[in-house]
């Protein structure tokens, strides 16, 4: 997530390597990664990049929040050099919600 200072989880979240064999559809069984605050939604980006297991770059994908939807979406990865790549990509549910500080929060 690149955006403002106060917006949560700036630095880079890692999934583990995935275990089930199948290099053509791989599937991630881990928590839901979660941004639990952004203050200013029009200046933030979200970054997705793959990597093979031994760290070669395979793409990724910058998107501005605002082009964000919720529900499954498939998001094609690009090159170093913002190309579009043929196969690589990722299949994501997303889910956005407003963010409600916790002294308006009702309580729990």
């Amino acid at each position: 997530m690149f955006g403002l200072p106060a917006d949560t989880r700036r630095k880079a979240l890692k999934t583990k390597t995935s275990q089930n064999n199948n290099a053509v559809n791989p599937v991630w069984d881990e928590e839901p990664i979660v941004f639990k605050k952004v203050i200013l939604p029009t200046l933030a980006s979200l970054r997705i990049a793959a990597f093979e297991e031994g760290g070669k770059f395979i793409g990724h994908r910058i998107i501005p929040l605002t082009a964000i939807r919720p529900g499954y979406r498939y998001i094609s990865l690009r090159n170093e050099k913002n190309q579009c790549l043929t196969l690589p990509a990722v299949f994501v549910h997303i889910e956005v919600k407003d963010y409600v500080p916790d002294t308006f929060a009702g309580p729990s």
